[in-house]
């Protein structure tokens, strides 16, 4: 049933679905209700197959997916229905995921750019920085402070 797929990201459970990406081969987000048994297929609850995350993981925040595709192309998805709602560019090529902190979705793309919107129905656009070099890694996240590594560098980001 689903063929070509190398999912590198992390699966999210809410709202009593388990939400996947295909991976490399497909670029495809699934949904699957929690609970059945047997052949999974029946419990596919919807597919989206419009240039979704291959590498980075999908954050989930009231309701609502948001991932990064490789090219750097940000969708916001109901959650309940796979509907995607908005796209934006916020980058190009991207492996890192995004994260959620302090109110706010932060992405960082291979050639060090790192772009800030809210999440909502709406995409709105806070901020964008350059950094001298790109992300590959994700970042994490530690108490109060981001910590995100580019190819050469580790930096700690928090407020005074």
């Amino acid at each position: 049933y689903f063929k070509g797929f190398s999912a590198s990201s992390r699966p999210i459970i809410a709202e009593d679905k388990l939400f996947f990406n295909s991976g490399f081969g497909m670029s495809t987000a699934i949904a699957l209700q929690l609970g059945g048994e047997g052949n999974i297929t029946d419990d596919i609850v919807w597919i989206n197959k419009k240039s979704t995350q291959a590498r980075s993981s999908a954050l989930y925040i009231d309701g609502l997916l948001y991932m990064i595709n490789t090219g750097g192309q940000a969708k916001c998805l109901v959650a309940e229905t796979g509907d995607e709602l908005w796209s934006a560019h916020v980058g190009k090529q991207t492996s890192a995921s995004p994260v959620y902190v302090g109110g706010n979705i932060y992405t960082f793309d291979e050639e060090g750019q790192t772009t800030i919107f809210k999440p909502g129905r709406d995409f709105q656009k806070v901020g964008e920085n350059q950094m001298p070099d790109g992300f590959m890694a994700s970042p994490a996240i530690v108490d109060d402070a981001l910590y995100v590594r580019t190819i050469s560098s580790l930096y700690k980001i928090k407020e005074k």
